[in-house]
């Protein structure tokens, strides 16, 4: 009867001499036949791949770190060792290596032939898939006054309480799919508060990603802001750059003053002193440049009053500079004359100031004389009657 038997020498040195021996029996009586001549054949090698591990993924930016374990049955030490990339192709011939990846699904083969050109390999999977560098530029952070467009400019300075309004810009880079942004203030004195945390997906290649939120800082002093990416897919490529901070001082505002409370008061006036003028100074009390526009006189008794010399129309006063301007009193009304002055300007506190004008017209001697005695003559005449 055939049989086969079929037994496993891996476990025995190369070179080995095996000595083979059957032994046969019904049960009753036995024989053996021994045959020898046998000798156990030059092992492979066998290999083991440490690193990547299965079905990593990294980006085209990510160093890979290839490693793997050799043994030799046999003791041969003279292995040597083959790393290869299904698409990238060689990529070193050391048991341990490092290298750059292009994007795609990788086969990392790692190959190891011995002296007696017994070979062995391993294979594992990974997939590379493109790097995204997110970075924040000068022009990711915005900050306007209401009347400036969040294009037209940047403030560094603004009056308090003047509404402002923060502006985040961002060009999405290539490849990424999800961002999402931090923004941020300081005030003066005071800890820092969140503004927004706007998050965009589903966004173009280069399209611009926007964000704006308004306040009205109220201290004076250093305002900072801070744009920050704090979540984005798939992962940064490059770390760093995606933090910009930028500042902003708040002023007090200008303020627009006079003296005597505004009042310019000619008194009494003789017709010997009309026409007659004053000189009126104006004051930037404020910290911020006072913008002032067009004079003009207005109330009951305005053609009484007149401008003259008028530096402070259409004038940009420094704080604390003073502009001046001459008030004309030449009344054709007899008594007390008023009027006013509007001084349009930026103060917000006082965008509709005005002089106060008070000018009181005595007649003169004769004819004040002749008045009172036309008035005896009526008076008397009425008696009689």
């Amino acid at each position: 009867t055939a049989n086969n038997l079929n037994f496993s020498y891996g476990n025995s040195p190369a070179g080995t001499n095996l000595i083979l021996r059957v032994i046969t029996s019904d049960g009753f009586s036995s024989t053996s036949v021994t045959v020898s001549g046998f000798r156990v054949a030059p092992h492979p090698p066998t290999v083991n791949i440490l690193e990547p591990q299965v079905e990593s993924c990294g980006l085209t930016n990510t160093l890979w770190n290839l490693s793997a374990d050799i043994f030799h049955p046999d003791g041969d030490t003279n292995v040597n060792v083959s790393w290869y990339s299904s698409i990238d192709g060689y990529l070193g011939d050391s048991i341990s290596t490092s290298t750059y990846l292009s994007t795609g699904n990788h086969k990392i083969i790692c190959s190891a032939i011995d002296s007696e050109m017994k070979t062995a390999s391993a294979t594992v999977d990974v997939s590379v898939t493109p790097g995204v560098n997110y970075e924040l530029g000068t022009n990711c952070l915005w900050l306007c006054s209401a009347n400036v467009g969040p294009y037209a400019g940047k403030c560094l300075s603004i009056n308090t309480n003047t509404e402002l309004t923060v502006v985040f810009n961002l060009s999405a880079p290539a490849g990424s799919s999800f961002i999402k942004a931090k923004i941020s203030m300081t005030e003066p004195g005071s800890g820092t508060t969140v503004l927004a945390t706007p998050s965009w997906t589903n966004f173009s290649a280069f399209s611009i990603l926007s964000h704006n939120v308004s306040f009205m800082p109220d201290k004076w002093g250093t305002y900072t802001f801070t744009a920050e990416l704090i979540d984005v897919s798939p992962a940064d490529s490059a770390p760093g750059g995606t933090t910009y901070t930028m500042s902003l001082s708040t002023v007090s505002p200008p303020k627009i003053s006079a003296r005597n409370d505004g009042l310019v008061d000619f008194s009494y006036q003789a017709e010997s002193s009309i026409p007659t003028g004053l000189t009126v100074r104006i004051f930037n009390i404020g910290d911020s440049t006072l913008e002032i526009g067009q004079l003009n006189i207005g109330g009951p008794h305005a053609n009484a009053f007149s401008l003259e010399d008028d530096n402070i129309s259409h004038s940009s006063l420094s704080s604390g500079a003073t502009g001046t301007v001459s008030i004309i009193f030449n009344p054709t009304f007899t008594g007390v004359n008023q009027a006013y002055v509007s001084i349009p300007c930026n103060d917000p506190s006082a965008q509709a100031f005005s002089l106060n004008l008070r000018g009181d017209y005595i007649l003169p001697e004769p004819a004040f004389f002749l008045i009172n005695l036309l008035l005896i003559i009526y008076v008397r005449k009425n008696i009689t009657v």
